[in-house]
């Protein structure tokens, strides 16, 4: 079931790569100058390769350790810096030989960085639930314990 909903959330945010990245492209279209629109598409795309190579990653190291959640979280964690420092390395690669398009791929970058941000905060909140669900059990365990006497 986590799997599932974690395949649905991956989709859900290549999707909106796509469409935060068809938003820069639409202005850009207009304009005859093909190589400013092969940057932006460049970059979109290396962006998104990285998310993608990350996500698989994670499901990937999900599925052979299924019984390790402490493990599982501390590498997701190991692949959303990866991730970051690559969009990092990109956007200076792009920002040096693209510099008519820096504020264009600014914006595509904060939207990515809002996108990360809220996967950082839905994986707090995912912990949270974890430890109360653990407290939970462990107090079932207890009240099961106290009746079986």
């Amino acid at each position: 079931m986590r799997m599932k909903s974690f395949a649905v959330r991956t989709l859900i945010g290549v999707a909106l790569s796509l469409i935060i990245a068809g938003l820069f492209l639409m202005p850009l279209q207009a304009q005859t100058d093909e190589l400013k629109v092969e940057a932006i598409i460049g970059l979109s795309t290396d962006l998104l390769s990285v998310s993608v190579a990350s996500m698989n990653a994670k499901t990937e190291f999900a599925r052979r350790n299924l019984s390790d959640r402490d493990a599982i979280l501390e590498r997701f964690r190991e692949l959303d810096e990866w991730s970051q420092s690559q969009g990092d390395l990109l956007y200076e690669r792009y920002k040096t030989t693209q510099p008519d398009y820096l504020a264009a791929s600014a914006k595509y970058r904060e939207k990515i960085q809002d996108y990360l941000n809220d996967r950082t905060e839905a994986r707090e909140a995912l912990e949270g639930l974890e430890k109360r669900m653990k407290a939970l059990i462990d107090e079932l365990e207890t009240i099961m314990a106290k009746a079986k006497r």
